[in-house]
């Protein structure tokens, strides 16, 4: 054998490693994707829960946004600031999952619930009042987003009271 049979093969070698390597770092970074994919999609339900569960860790603020809810107008300047609080919260959480669903680290079906929640709180009467005075306070795209949407959307969507039964009056 030659050396410049010997270099080939060493080229060949040399290669089949390059390719080999970079198999293993896309598998890697899918790998990695993947598991940032699920913290993502656990996160967003742990805010999701929070936010449903709001009023069961906060059981005083129940009736200030049951009325809120209804009539946002009515409420005191003490219980305007506790919606909004809520609202804000809740609303800051859908606006996460949107970009989060923009980057492809929340599927579909978990966007819609998170949408489906917002456009509950902003269609409801004193839901509509509170987002004239207070959606500034959220991302412009976000907002532009949820009014198109709200807009556009048909009457299948769950109201407030589809989320809330209990708040009825």
């Amino acid at each position: 054998m030659n050396w410049e049979a010997i270099a080939a093969i060493g080229e060949s070698i040399g290669g089949l490693a390059v390719i080999a390597s970079l198999i293993y770092l896309a598998m890697q970074i899918r790998q990695s994707r993947d598991l940032e994919r699920a913290a993502s999609i656990r996160e967003m339900f742990e805010k999701g829960s929070a936010m449903v569960a709001y009023t069961g860790h906060h059981p005083g603020t129940l009736e200030t946004l049951r009325k809120g809810v209804g009539d946002f107008a009515s409420l005191f300047m003490e219980e305007k600031e506790v919606f909004n609080c809520w609202g804000v919260h809740c609303l800051v959480t859908v606006e996460q999952a949107m970009y989060m669903h923009r980057d492809g680290l929340l599927p579909d079906a978990s966007w819609t619930a998170f949408e489906n929640f917002g456009l509950a709180i902003i269609r409801s009467p004193g839901g509509v009042q509170w987002w004239s005075e207070y959606s500034g306070t959220l991302g412009q795209e976000f907002v532009e987003t949820l009014n198109g949407v709200a807009r556009h959307s048909s009457d299948g969507r769950p109201s407030i009271y589809d989320v809330y039964p209990h708040w009825r009056t």
